[in-house]
């Protein structure tokens, strides 16, 4: 974990400007954390967590006025301790050990992200990211250090038992990367985070845009896939900007799958999966639509859902034949 140390002036303008007046335990809970922890990091005991301090700043904006320092090196806590065990070591021991490290680095293999796009799980991943994700490289503003972040946003309401009960063991399980999920104050939205680079550049190098998403577009690696591999990205895409409706003027009884994109790229990719899936589908305006009973059926028999939003309302139709906006 990356750590970010402030210097004496910064400890005690932080303390008087901003943990005094609101008091330790406010900021801790905000911060989600113990006051111990707090007080060890305000008074100099323990370096910063660097999201704790990102944390901290969103919070309390007036403190990136003073609050300096140092960001610590993503190795400071092992060269620290190595520092302390080879201090007392003879030379000779010492140059034996370090021939020996650098013999098994030599033979190791680099961590890099194992997933390969042509998996139905990775697919289901890319097609959430398609939904409701982004990838964004920009400067820290403290430390002027280059992040490289993976982000989903989804509703705290409808989509939190699907973002803690899948995206995340889904993530965990193929990309092997720490994720974070945190509620947002200021609206119902929650978001997992991810700023390892490597999935940054696994998405990137498998033709995610960095920023905004206006220009989705499928590489043609990805199109080129089997029918069946592609069903898995349309339920990412469907469980994050897609639903299941019915019209009050047909009585709500027939059913509309929809999914949603600005992309008009997009929207023509989409279409032209589902048609090789066998189903009629059309563009209404941003939308890519599969109407009827039977689609419905259909869908959930060949493409489904993970999302317990979708399926509940899909259950509610397939038992009383009626969906009425928001049951």
């Amino acid at each position: 974990m990356s750590r970010f140390k402030l210097d004496r002036h910064s400890q005690i303008a932080l303390l008087n400007e901003i943990i005094k007046p609101v008091g330790f335990a406010t900021v801790a809970a905000k911060l989600d954390v113990s006051r111990s922890a707090l007080k060890k990091w305000v008074y100099g005991n323990r370096a910063w967590p660097e999201e704790k301090f990102e944390q901290l700043l969103l919070c309390f904006p007036r403190a990136r006025y003073f609050a300096e320092g140092t960001r610590l090196s993503d190795t400071w806590g092992q060269s620290l301790g190595g520092r302390k065990y080879t201090s007392g070591l003879p030379r000779k021991t010492l140059l034996s050990r370090m021939a020996s490290v650098r013999r098994a680095q030599k033979k190791a293999t680099p961590f890099v992200i194992p997933a390969k796009i042509e998996e139905s799980q990775v697919l289901e991943f890319f097609g959430i990211m398609l939904g409701d994700g982004c990838i964004s490289e920009y400067t820290a503003r403290y430390d002027a250090r280059t992040r490289r972040e993976t982000r989903i946003t989804l509703n705290s309401e409808k989509d939190r038992i699907y973002a803690e009960k899948f995206i995340l063991p889904l993530i965990a399980r193929n990309f092997l990367v720490k994720i974070r999920l945190s509620k947002r104050k200021s609206s119902n939205t929650i978001d997992l985070s991810c700023v390892d680079p490597r999935l940054f550049y696994w998405l990137k190098k498998n033709g995610f845009p960095v920023g905004e998403k206006t220009n989705l577009r499928l590489p043609k690696k990805i199109m080129n896939l089997t029918p069946t591999l592609l069903s898995s990205l349309v339920r990412g895409l469907f469980d994050t900007d897609g639903c299941i409706s019915a019209r009050k003027d047909e009585k709500y009884r027939y059913p509309y799958i929809m999914i949603t994109s600005k992309s008009e790229v997009l929207r023509e990719q989409v279409k032209k999966i589902l048609l090789r899936l066998g189903f009629n589908a059309y563009i209404h305006a941003i939308t890519v639509t599969v109407r009827g009973k039977q689609n419905c059926f259909n869908w959930f028999e060949k493409i489904g859902s993970n999302n317990p939003r979708n399926k509940d309302r899909f259950t509610r139709w397939a038992e009383t034949g009626v969906l009425k906006t928001g049951s």
